[in-house]
């Protein structure tokens, strides 16, 4: 069983006609490894597998987002967010995107984006378990082009390529699983 007890703020600001700003931050707090009320959900084989104290972990959050309207055609997005979990050293989440948009139908994008993204709870404690070591992120570096047309009001269609997809995957070992 677990318990995840989750909070966000946020907090938009327009300067002037061109420049849009949001900010704000996240904090997630969870429970884990706590004892299950009973049948149906206890898994006494799992729990002898795979036993686990009970422990917590907490992530924090910082993000952000500016947006710049050159023209009527033309607008600019830049953006990223913070993560530190329990587990891992700090994650950095960038984002840059320029988007072009020849009418009111049709967008078309290109849009940069580094995604760092925390392993699963259970490998990062066993880890840090097993050596004390914080655990590395999965990274995922990516450049797509993205083309948006709005068909009515209740209709919009959109097609992307990706022109760079490059993913450090965290390792598995199927061996390992239960």
């Amino acid at each position: 069983r677990e318990d995840d007890y989750y909070g966000k703020i946020l907090s938009r600001w327009q300067p002037n006609e061109q420049h849009k700003i949001a900010f704000g931050g996240e904090l997630s707090h969870r429970e884990l490894g706590l004892q299950c009320l009973g049948w149906p959900f206890v898994n006494p084989v799992s729990q002898r597998l795979n036993p686990m104290p009970q422990w917590s972990t907490n992530l924090y959050s910082i993000l952000g987002e500016w947006q710049w309207n050159i023209s009527d055609q033309w607008t600019t997005f830049a953006g990223g967010r913070v993560d530190k979990h329990t587990f891992t050293d700090y994650m950095y989440s960038p984002r840059l995107a320029v988007a072009w948009t020849p009418n009111d139908k049709d967008t078309l994008k290109t849009i940069w984006s580094r995604s760092v993204r925390a392993n699963v709870e259970e490998e990062m404690k066993a880890q840090d378990m097993n050596d004390g070591s914080d655990s590395d992120p999965e990274k995922l570096d990516s450049v797509e082009l993205r083309y948006e047309r709005r068909q009515s009001k209740n209709l919009d269609l959109a097609a992307s390529i990706f022109i760079h997809y490059n993913l450090e995957v965290i390792s598995w070992s199927g061996s390992q699983a239960a």
